[in-house]
């Protein structure tokens, strides 16, 4: 991972995913900016983190050397990806007369998940809690 501090005119997206390349900028702060002929522009500073595709999937899966809140954040991203599937499913199951109190407390119990996945930002915790179980499974 390469950390450079990077200046943009247009203001930089915060999460770029490339073919070659993935980046995560953090801290982008405005300055205005007089070059030498008095012209006056604003340039968005930022610390930027290049990351390859092997080292961004490693980052998804909480592998990283260091952490930061933005590199956390896209960690947790990826966890909180997980349950968006098995809402769907929940979802599915209650729509097709399946026990309905059951799976609206699985839904419950992976909004619980969430806001503990959430809750890893606080020291940038990688202990992911486990999934609830599915009803009868």
């Amino acid at each position: 991972m390469d950390v450079i501090t990077s200046r943009n005119c247009p203001r930089p997206a915060d999460l770029v995913e490339g073919t070659t390349v993935c980046i995560i900028r953090e801290g982008i702060h405005a300055e205005t900016v007089a070059d030498e002929d008095g012209t006056v522009s604003i340039e968005h500073v930022c610390t930027e983190y290049r990351l390859t595709p092997a080292e961004y999937a490693m980052l998804k899966k909480g592998s990283c050397s260091y952490w930061t809140p933005s590199l956390h954040a896209v960690y947790r991203r990826e966890l909180h990806r997980r349950t968006d599937d098995l809402y769907v499913l929940a979802q599915r199951m209650v729509r097709d007369g399946a026990d309905k109190t059951a799976w609206e407390d699985y839904m419950k119990a992976l909004d619980d998940w969430n806001r503990a996945v959430s809750a890893m930002a606080t020291g940038f915790s990688t202990a992911e809690p486990p999934l609830p179980a599915q009803p009868g499974r």
